[in-house]
């Protein structure tokens, strides 16, 4: 402990007021139990939370939490395996007003991986309840895409500013840019549509 207060741990001159150090990189543990205590983890279990809070001088004494960050059972640990213990990451923060907003997590990391922002039980890799913005407004950024066909991809290309759909062997399908729609294929509408300054190169079917 040095005269400033900072905390060394395996780190004789920490330079923080909490400072882990080791060869092969310093770790910190939160636990729900000790060894030799152990305790039931069941679906829910919190297993430990790291807060991000502060004392404004407005206040009196009142402790203003932030953020945190919760790692949370995500079904029970009753199977006698190490690696049998299913978690998540929750993410909270604290709004601009007077009522409270971290009880229910901003942004969630499943037991499979899976990210829900907004949706606290997220049903793909990214799942967004809500509005999502790719890139500032007036800022070239290009959005790919992919199918589970090689080549085949859905397209902004900012710098042409055109929406291209990409079918078989890598070729152009449609092609939207500029009010124009190009179509490389057959085109088959179901139900009524308006032909004026309409260019058909191919099949058009009704």
């Amino acid at each position: 402990i040095l005269a400033n207060g900072n905390v060394g741990i395996g780190n004789t001159v920490p330079a923080y007021q909490l400072d882990i150090g080791k060869a092969d990189g310093g770790t910190l543990g939160l636990s729900r139990g000790v060894s030799g205590s152990n305790v039931a983890i069941t679906d829910g279990s919190e297993l430990g939370t790291i807060y991000f809070h502060g004392y404004d001088v407005t206040h009196s004494a009142a402790n203003q939490i932030g953020a945190m960050i919760r790692a949370e059972a995500s079904d029970a640990w009753d199977t006698d395996d190490v690696d049998q213990a299913p978690a998540e990451l929750q993410f909270f923060t604290q709004d601009n007003s007077n009522t409270a907003t971290l009880a229910v997590p901003r942004m969630t990391i499943n037991q499979d991986g899976d990210v829900g922002i907004g949706v606290a039980a997220p049903g793909s890799l990214l799942h967004v309840a809500g509005t999502v913005q790719v890139g500032v407004d007036g800022t070239s950024h290009d959005v790919v895409f992919y199918s589970d066909t090689a080549g085949d991809n859905f397209t902004w290309d900012a710098s042409e500013e055109k929406l291209i759909i990409t079918g078989t062997n890598g070729q152009t399908a449609l092609e939207v840019a500029d009010g124009s729609v190009t179509i490389a294929d057959d085109l088959a509408v179901d139900g009524t549509t308006n032909l004026d300054n309409t260019d058909i190169d191919g099949t058009f079917a009704v």
